[in-house]
């Protein structure tokens, strides 16, 4: 009996460990191209909406521009090379409401995640000079 109460901690702490690791900041690369405007954004490699069996993109279907988090974790945004550029939500946005959704002069903006937030929000990066990029953030329970 003590051996199944081992081993089921062992499975426990083992499933705890993964769906910790889907709960992870996510840093977005926006790369440019040759004029300065967004060409793609490229998740980290430790892309939160990746599921267990690194099959499907959870949450994101065909998007390929498409980030996952979790509520109290930060999202990044570090444009490749350094731009300058904003962030625009068609609906609410899922962060802070201290967050200023500009990026600074080295090109970065890091927000975090609201308690509240939870469900898909699509939103606008805009480059100066640039059509807007549509991309999409999906908050998911912790």
């Amino acid at each position: 009996m003590n051996v199944i109460y081992v081993l089921a901690i062992i499975v426990s702490l083992t499933l705890a460990g993964v769906s910790q690791a889907k709960d992870k900041d996510q840093t977005l690369t926006i790369q440019l191209n040759a004029e300065g405007c967004i060409a793609n954004i490229a998740a980290p490699t430790d892309d939160n909406c990746v599921d267990d069996e690194n099959s499907n993109r959870q949450g994101c279907g065909a998007l390929k521009d498409c980030a996952c988090g979790a509520k109290n974790k930060y999202i990044a945004w570090q444009t490749e090379p350094e731009k300058n550029y904003s962030v625009r939500f068609y609906d609410a946005s899922p962060f802070h409401q201290n967050c200023r959704l500009q990026s600074n002069n080295a090109g970065m903006l890091r927000c975090r995640i609201s308690r509240g937030a939870e469900g898909d929000f699509d939103y606008a990066i805009t480059v100066e000079g640039c059509d807007e990029y549509d991309p999409r953030i999906v908050i998911r329970a912790n």
